[in-house]
């Protein structure tokens, strides 16, 4: 049987990003308290960054569509109190 991918909302994606950012704690540590994968948070961070340098602190419309897709084709989403 195929197991079908976790679907994360952009809001759950920021929250997480913002336990790295704001607490300095590792990528690792975070993604092991959340029980994500500690490359997906890594690039959840680094996509924050790469905004944050060009003024941008939200989810972009193109990664908000892009996350609706993918949460739309999994058949249970994360909620973000994990």
């Amino acid at each position: 049987m195929a197991r079908s991918r976790r679907g994360f909302t952009p809001e759950y994606k920021d929250e997480a990003v913002k336990l790295v950012i704001t607490t300095g704690r590792a990528v690792a540590t975070v993604a092991r308290e959340l029980g994500v994968n500690e490359a997906t948070l890594g690039r959840w961070v680094s996509a924050f960054k790469a905004r944050n340098e060009t003024g941008q602190t939200e989810v972009t419309e193109s990664e908000r569509a892009k996350s609706s897709t993918t949460a739309g084709s999994s058949s249970s989403a994360a909620s973000p109190t994990a």
